[in-house]
């Protein structure tokens, strides 16, 4: 599955990441945390296909939907380009 495929509240890992040949893009988004094993929640969808994510690990309050981390916005091609596996499939 697609990270533009989740609904908004939803909770995933994230499997692989593929931007294509530049290395330096995929580079990048790994030290902004989006890279295989991390946690991304979508807490918003923006214009495009943009995506506002909440990375990191769920929080104390997780049953509200809370995570520590950080907060990162993510344009539509970019968001295509990651493949999630939801909890139940991981």
């Amino acid at each position: 599955m697609d990270l533009v495929d989740l609904p908004v509240g939803a909770t995933a890992r994230i499997a692989s990441v593929d931007v294509g040949a530049d290395a330096d893009v995929t580079f990048r988004l790994g030290e902004l945390g989006l890279r295989p094993g991390a946690t991304v929640r979508v807490l918003n969808r923006a214009a495009f296909g943009g995506r506002v994510l909440a990375l990191g690990t769920p929080g104390a309050s997780a049953s509200r939907g809370a995570m520590t981390g950080m907060r990162l916005g993510v344009d539509g091609p970019t968001v295509r380009a990651i493949r999630v596996h939801l909890p139940a499939e991981a």
